[in-house]
């Protein structure tokens, strides 16, 4: 099998990797998302103020309703804590009854759990929005927490005046996002020590307990495009992940009193703007092609100013990556058409030394330097593609501004598979067509059936893949064709055929390669 045989079966196997990731992985194996050097522990410290529970009257629980310009809110009186939300720019409504910024608060030496505790409500104007203060009073104790609203973000402050050390509970919510592969995103989140760590609701996990001390910048509870995220003011000492049923509990241990809290759609400018890191929550893939991905999301955002579709948009970057890779590219073709003249060489080569495999290795090294062939220099643009391929899935897969993104016609979704298997079917074809440019004169029978079944598995498995990777994957393979076909017209009275023979351009009959 030659070169590009082999980079084509190396890219099938790629594929089958990432489609094996999504569909397994991460809901099989949750215990790859733990950063290695964090350690378990199962219990809070012995050492730490004793857990004591405050129970008030029982009364009738109602939720508060509260609405700002970005969000309608639905608090709870119990625990103060909101229950319920609806994102209006979106229209996806998320619920909780566990509820969100839960707290336990240390005084003294004890944690006072918050969550039984009847509060009172008063609403006072600011001149940017609005303050929520729920209270809790008696001879003895008082506990006050404060929500400050702004008219014109989705994240807000949070102040618990007298407490200690806090533990900020936020549970994991139902939501109303349509998604196919709602499950394997939904659950909790926390950042640590520069990488996210994940506990999904779906996610066979053994303990229901797992704590992790460190620098816990940030934490809290995500969906596929929504988040509840809260940062404490003094970076976190510990980040625990709780399972409580069906649910993931996500709890943040800080010394603060004061945190920034986030209710709202994983755009990445937005989360920038309310912190530095807060983009992580958005999942631009591994954290070796993260940086690729956020380059190719600027880019397609980019453009999307000036343009409307995000289909023309993806055509336009697919011709962009052809430009940028040219050089590369007609070094490989190059690199093809010599290994083709040269094949039959190979294979006397391979007939004469059949028994002497260390003699046809260096026959055929020796052929490779004499005529000028380097066999790898081929595969250097398919290698290039494998770091934009993963990073676009990421991107049109996580991205919220690509979802619900139309093409034209039946596709009017980029982010989900195209429902018809139309793009699939020309991609596929596409790859065909590619196969007969690469396929070596005399190809023995095994080859020829490697050029025909590597385009059916593409296809099948690209079926699955978002319409808006599989456009620019056929775009990217149509202008190819283009250039292969450019690189190989007709010059003076001959040209080259796909496979590499030579043909008399009057007459149409063969010389020979």
């Amino acid at each position: 099998m030659n070169e590009a045989k082999r980079l084509f079966l190396a890219f099938f196997l790629s594929l089958l990797l990432l489609y094996l990731y999504n569909l397994y992985l991460v809901k099989k194996h949750p215990e790859k998302f733990k950063p290695p050097e964090t350690v378990k522990k199962e219990e809070i410290r012995a050492s730490e103020p004793q857990e004591v529970v405050i129970k008030g009257e029982e009364p009738e629980v109602e939720e508060i309703p509260f609405e700002t310009p970005l969000l309608n809110i639905y608090f709870s009186p119990m625990g103060g804590r909101i229950v319920r939300a609806r994102i209006k720019k979106y229209g996806i409504e998320i619920t909780s009854p566990g509820g969100f910024f839960g707290t336990k608060m240390v005084k003294g030496s004890k944690i006072y759990d918050t969550s039984q505790l009847p509060f009172q409500m008063k609403v006072e104007d600011i001149p940017s929005g609005k303050r929520v203060i729920f209270f809790y009073k008696t001879d003895t104790l008082s506990f006050e927490k404060i929500y400050t609203f702004t008219d014109t973000s989705y994240s807000f402050a949070l102040e618990l005046p007298g407490a200690g050390r806090t533990y900020l509970e936020i549970f994991s919510y139902a939501t109303t996002e349509t998604v196919p592969d709602l499950s394997r995103h939904r659950g909790g989140i926390i950042f640590l020590g520069g990488k996210v760590v994940l506990n999904l609701v779906e996610a066979r996990i053994k303990k229901r307990k797992v704590s992790y001390p460190g620098a816990v910048e940030w934490g809290g509870v995500k969906s596929k495009y929504f988040a509840v995220l809260s940062v404490p003011e003094t970076v976190g000492e510990e980040g625990i992940f709780e399972r409580v049923g069906n649910d993931v509990k996500t709890i943040i241990v800080s010394p603060s009193s004061k945190f920034t809290c986030y209710l709202g759609p994983l755009e990445y400018h937005t989360l920038k703007r309310v912190y530095p890191t807060l983009d992580n929550a958005i999942h631009f893939g591994y954290n070796w092609v993260r940086p690729i991905s956020k380059l190719i999301f600027h880019y397609l955002v980019f453009l999307h100013r000036f343009i409307p579709n995000y289909g023309v948009v993806i055509i336009l970057f697919a011709l962009t990556i052809v430009v940028i890779l040219t050089p590369l590219n007609l070094l490989s073709f190059r690199s093809m058409k010599k290994m083709r003249k040269i094949q039959k060489k190979m294979e006397e080569l391979k007939k004469k030394y059949k028994k002497d495999p260390k003699r046809l290795h260096q026959e055929i090294m020796a052929l490779y330097q004499k005529e000028g062939v380097n066999p790898f220099s081929g595969c250097f643009p398919m290698f290039i593609q494998f770091p934009i391929f993963f990073a676009m899935y990421a991107v049109l897969s996580s991205s919220i501004e690509l979802w619900k993104a139309p093409f034209f016609g039946w596709i009017n979704d980029l982010s989900q598979r195209d429902p018809f298997f139309v793009l699939p079917i020309l991609m596929g074809a596409t790859m065909l067509i590619q196969q007969r440019f690469f396929s070596p004169q005399g190809a023995n029978p095994e080859q020829r059936m490697m050029s025909y079944l590597t385009p059916i598995i593409f296809t099948i498995f690209f079926a699955t893949f978002p319409a808006g990777l599989v456009l620019y994957w056929f775009v990217y393979n149509l202008l190819m064709i283009g250039i292969q076909a450019f690189i190989q017209k007709p010059t003076g009275g001959e040209h080259e055929d796909f496979n590499g023979g030579r043909k008399n351009k009057r007459r149409g009959t063969e010389k020979g390669a």
